[in-house]
């Protein structure tokens, strides 16, 4: 993986994964290992009750092109592996015929794929982790 950064106003840059560019109404999260991702911030909700509870917060979006920084999400329990598997995962899922095939990961990163299930409360996840046999029912 060969993240981009993107300057600020600020200072700080942020690292972004190459292949998660700022789609329409997205948000920047951010792993533990400070790779960043933009994503469709509805179609988190729709798959999250974490993101949907989320979104009842003011955030903001690409559409406020002011200062990235202020969109981030910290997600402490995600590496980065982990956490673009998920969001491949739930981008294959929501939009089928626009998925890229998804690189079989480490035992490492399907640990961490348990965790974001659990603490962003993302079954579908778990769901498709038991259809391809990387974790258990």
């Amino acid at each position: 993986m060969s993240a981009t950064t993107t300057p600020t106003s600020t200072t700080t840059e942020l690292k972004f994964h190459p292949d998660f560019t700022p789609p329409v109404n997205s948000i920047i999260l951010q792993a533990n290992d400070d790779t960043c991702f933009w994503f469709d911030f509805d179609m988190l909700k729709s798959c999250s009750s974490f993101f949907r509870d989320l979104g009842e917060m003011p955030l903001h979006t690409s559409a406020e092109e002011d200062n990235a920084k202020d969109k981030v999400i910290p997600l402490p329990t995600a590496t980065g592996d982990g956490l673009a598997l998920a969001l491949n995962l739930v981008r294959g899922h929501k939009q089928p015929f626009q998925r890229s095939p998804i690189p079989w990961p480490s035992s490492d990163t399907i640990d961490n794929l348990v965790e974001i299930c659990r603490a962003y409360d993302m079954p579908m996840l778990r769901a498709a982790g038991c259809r391809f046999k990387w974790v258990d029912r």
